[in-house]
């Protein structure tokens, strides 16, 4: 008899081990409670950080850029669905976006507007990862580095006289060249 009731309590014991599941903090899931449907938990916030090294900028510099980004997950299935590995493929998506955006800021720009970058990078994973299910809600750039070869040749480019010359006219062709664009490419007259 006693061996009987043991026998039920391990079985017991092993179909409740089999029934317990650990949902992540960022996945959605559904309670159930001796077989009584209990309520949804919600997905939380989850950090993703962004590590891109050797980037090159608009003005031809190497830099090391790393960001992070905070998404969460707005549709359980899409995930499961539609892409193998979610957090996986945001990295990589998140790091192909992070170079393309670099590429299209100077250095100096890439400092000054830091925060329009954020934004860019953010609006660019958010139009990628619609489909999966995945809602990017904040994008930040941490860390913008100059390997020490290029720190050095960047001071070197910034304090030449030929350079800096060169650098200004580069500026004026530019603002040229955005004022022929707004009047239609029209020459005056």
């Amino acid at each position: 008899m006693v061996l009987a009731i043991v026998a039920i309590v391990v079985l017991l014991l092993i179909s409740l081990a089999f029934t317990a599941h650990t949902v992540q903090k960022y996945k959605q899931g559904v309670v159930f409670r001796l077989g009584h449907f209990v309520g949804e938990t919600t997905p939380g916030l989850v950090t993703m950080p962004i590590q891109s090294h050797g980037l090159i900028t608009r003005d031809n510099l190497s830099v090391d850029v790393s960001a992070v980004s905070y998404y969460r997950v707005v549709d359980a299935a899409k995930p499961v669905t539609t892409v193998e590995n979610t957090k996986e493929r945001l990295s990589q998506i998140a790091q192909t976006i992070l170079r393309e955006v670099v590429g299209q800021h100077t250095f100096d720009d890439m400092l000054a507007e830091t925060n329009e970058i954020n934004v860019d990078i953010k609006q660019m994973l958010d139009l990628q990862t619609a489909d999966w299910g995945v809602l990017v809600t904040l994008v930040g750039l941490k860390d913008i580095r100059l390997p020490d070869t290029t720190s050095e040749r960047w001071h070197a480019k910034r304090t030449h006289p030929l350079e800096m010359q060169l650098r200004n006219l580069q500026t004026l062709v530019e603002i040229g060249v955005k004022s022929l664009s707004a009047d239609d490419g029209h020459l005056p007259r």
